[in-house]
């Protein structure tokens, strides 16, 4: 491996490594509910969520209303993921139930 070839790899990686710190995190949170949430409800969910995920800088949640997730709520952020919504758990129980057919 020649010069430039390590110096492209290294700056390759850099900018991975830039990608990752927090200051790059997304600052968008999607909160999909069955039902729209009161605002103290939707509070409560999203910091829970931020303190798990031990995100503490600003952000900005788009709330969407999916009646087909049937309860529960799902949480994205761009590196993060938290479903605990009733679809997600049947659709859990299914693959287990043909698993051990």
């Amino acid at each position: 491996m020649d010069k430039i070839e390590e110096s492209l790899i290294d700056s390759y990686i850099d900018e991975f490594l830039d990608e990752l710190e927090p200051e790059n995190q997304s600052k968008i949170i999607k909160l999909t509910s069955a039902v729209p949430l009161r605002p103290e409800q939707k509070e409560r969910i999203v910091t829970a969520f931020l303190n798990k995920i031990n995100y503490t800088d600003e952000y900005e949640v788009i709330e969407v209303v999916d009646e087909s997730v049937l309860g529960g709520v799902n949480l994205e952020s761009d590196n993060f993921s938290y479903d605990n919504t009733l679809r997600n758990k049947l659709s859990q129980m299914k693959k287990h139930i043909l698993q051990d057919q």
